[in-house]
């Protein structure tokens, strides 16, 4: 059975971050507008996967629609703990050109100009 997805969103200065949970399995689950309103004045979103459990085929192509409404508005797209399996996906469907991997949420926000 499916756990579903859970979204949650804040911003810290001119940085949106979102953080997933669960199961990225339906690719309208939410609409990116819902996540990055058009007129959202960012300079980076930093997705936090640490307790996202699985991601299928239909989540990709929502989290393509994300990072593709964040670079829309011009933003930086960064994201960590990503496991291992799903970095090496993220390349093999060329994300990682759009989107940086990096290791811990204290790297990411200093890349994205924040530093906690």
């Amino acid at each position: 059975m499916s756990k579903g997805l859970i979204i949650t969103t804040h911003a810290e200065e001119r940085v949106m971050i979102i953080e997933l949970s669960g199961e990225l399995t339906k690719p309208d689950a939410i609409l990116p507008e819902q996540i990055l309103p058009p007129d959202t004045q960012i300079m980076a979103v930093v997705f936090n996967f640490t307790a996202v459990e699985y991601i299928n085929s239909a989540g990709i192509a929502l989290l393509i629609r994300l990072v593709r409404r964040a670079r829309e508005q011009q933003a930086a797209v960064l994201a960590y703990g990503v496991s291992n399996h799903y970095q090496k996906i993220f390349n093999m469907v060329g994300l990682t050109s759009y989107l940086y991997l990096y290791p811990d949420e204290a790297t990411a926000l200093a890349a994205a100009g924040l530093i906690r």
